[in-house]
């Protein structure tokens, strides 16, 4: 898919690729040596170029991740690496091969190159901020459906269909911020950067998802803020907010059930409590397959990190695992070579990832649930 958008003071032609496609490839490498355009832009950041061109795990410091709560990020990162290698294994061709050819051929020629999109950490944030509660566990369940189906993706579609676009668009259906988040936004994102670009003519390489998108920004839509694009510090600053609230209330519960109803209610809200957050905090780290030490260690902490909104009880979990089994530096090399999830449970980097998970996953349903015991107990529900 070719399409040509005149602007008042440049020519862009977005080459719309599959992502995985020999044809894709070949098509880039022709458009560009067609136009010889003066700058070519792809749909790339800088950490996707990175990790395409020499899977550049190795030089992530999986504990500062953790530690800043971006762990999640991490994972989702690596698990949508992993699935378009397992699309990319049926054609033998590397996910985003089109990508790379691009700018290899336009240093050939000496062609400034341009990466217009926007980081995919920022994307990811948004869009998870964009979810509820709710919708966030609904589309794990889902993700994991997906991933662990026998049902086989048909080679020629995938050949001359964005298929991650497809699959985005499957779940608008039931998650429509993510489709805003993770296709509009970067339209809006990528239309900009190449209104900003040099050059009075520019070959833009993009999934064919983002194609039509583009180009009607480009067209009839003016100057956006990428700035306002990239923004994460007021979504970060709410869920901060809520992430401190749910404690509090929790606490002020206890502090009443003990005042108004005596010390038998408050003690069998203590029992409930302190039971759901150690099993569901234990059952976390025992299906991350996590040391057995690492698993007590997180039983008995899962009860007061649940209260402790600076201290996550995944993080807890990581800390322990760490100084048990630390991962090895081939275990972070070896990264961008998983190609199926179960595999993320043989390294001890990722691992840890799935432990922060996990864990954390299993403290929030141990608090869902036991805001329920706690409200029964107290006769409010």
């Amino acid at each position: 898919m070719i399409e040509t958008v005149d602007l008042e003071d440049k020519t862009v032609i977005l080459v719309g690729t599959a992502h995985i496609s020999q044809q894709s490839v070949e098509t880039v490498n022709e458009v560009i040596e067609d136009h010889r355009p003066d700058r070519v832009c792809v749909e790339l950041d800088q950490s996707r170029k990175q990790s395409m061109e020499d899977e550049g795990w190795g030089d992530r410091d999986i504990k500062e991740v953790l530690r800043q709560g971006d762990g999640h990020l991490l994972l989702f990162n690596i698990i949508l690496s992993i699935y378009q290698r397992r699309l990319a294994d049926d054609i033998d061709i590397e996910p985003g091969a089109e990508m790379l050819a691009a700018i290899d051929t336009a240093e050939q020629h000496e062609i400034p190159v341009s990466l217009i999109d926007r980081d995919i950490n920022i994307t990811l944030k948004r869009t998870l901020s964009s979810l509820s509660w709710l919708e966030k566990i609904r589309l794990l369940t889902t993700a994991v459906e997906a991933f662990f189906t026998d049902e086989q993706a048909d080679i020629e579609d995938i050949e001359n269909d964005d298929i991650i676009y497809e699959i985005i668009e499957e779940f608008a259906g039931s998650f429509p911020h993510i489709k805003q988040t993770i296709i509009d936004e970067r339209d809006q994102y990528m239309a900009q950067r190449l209104r900003e670009a040099d050059g009075e003519t520019i070959v833009a390489v993009v999934g064919a998802g983002h194609v039509a998108g583009i180009a009607e920004e480009l067209r009839y839509n003016g100057v956006i803020s990428t700035d306002a694009l990239e923004q994460t510090d007021e979504s970060r600053s709410v869920r901060k907010g809520v992430k401190y609230a749910v404690p509090a209330v929790i606490l002020g519960l206890f502090a009443y059930g003990l005042w108004s109803e005596g010390i038998g209610v408050a003690g069998d809200m203590l029992i409930y409590w302190v039971g759901f957050n150690a099993f569901f905090g234990g059952l976390g780290a025992v299906l991350s397959k996590a040391h057995p030490l690492t698993t007590i260690v997180t039983a008995i902490a899962a009860p007061f990190t649940s209260v402790n909104p600076a201290l996550p009880a995944g993080l807890v979990a990581a800390y322990t695992e760490n100084r048990m089994r630390p991962p090895l530096a081939d275990d972070l090399a070896s990264i961008g070579d998983i190609t199926a999830i179960k595999e993320l449970w043989g390294n001890s980097a990722t691992r840890l990832l799935v432990l922060f998970f996990l864990v954390n996953l299993g403290s929030s349903i141990a608090t869902f649930i036991g805001f329920g015991v706690i409200l029964r107990l107290l006769q409010f529900i």
